[in-house]
């Protein structure tokens, strides 16, 4: 059988803290190592998804609402539910990876890599979060009666 874990994969999350957000596999590890005897994938997920906007609200309401929070964390393959969809975020891998969990410093400024190229994503918008599907929102300045749906992936109708 093939191996379907690979970087840039969309998975859920099952288990701990972030269960059920999104994610990204950024590295895996099929074999394991010394210190984790196991199939693991180091992820970089969203914790916290923007949040609908509508055409009546203001520019910072709006800016306020399409920020997101990210996570950067290892998980255990039996953790992870694969999808079909892959993404192409671009992850510098010299900020993002398992080096980054012994310092504080060096995690969070990995966090913040992962939420700018989150952010940057959505082709259209820059902030929409649609990690690789189409963007649901024309422009707020060309019409002002076009809604924009931050909200929860789409990727769960479609599992």
């Amino acid at each position: 059988m093939g191996k379907f874990m690979k970087p840039g994969k969309v998975v859920l999350v099952l288990a701990g803290r972030y269960s059920g957000r999104k994610a990204v596999i950024v590295k895996n590890i099929d074999d394991g190592t010394s210190d984790r005897p196991y199939s693991h994938a180091l992820v970089a997920g969203i914790d916290r998804y923007p949040r609908k906007v509508t055409a009546a609200m203001g520019k910072k309401k709006i800016a306020k609402r399409s920020k997101i929070k990210s996570f950067v964390k290892v998980y255990n393959y039996n953790h992870l539910m694969p999808t079909r969809y892959s993404v192409d975020i671009p992850l510098d891998k010299t900020v993002v990876n398992k080096d980054v969990f012994r310092d504080p410093a060096l995690k969070r400024k990995a966090r913040r890599e992962a939420k700018v190229k989150f952010e940057e994503s959505c082709p259209v918008c820059g902030n929409c979060c649609s990690v690789g599907l189409p963007c649901e929102m024309t422009f707020y300045e060309e019409n002002l009666q076009a809604d924009h749906f931050h909200g929860d992936f789409e990727l769960l109708n479609n599992v």
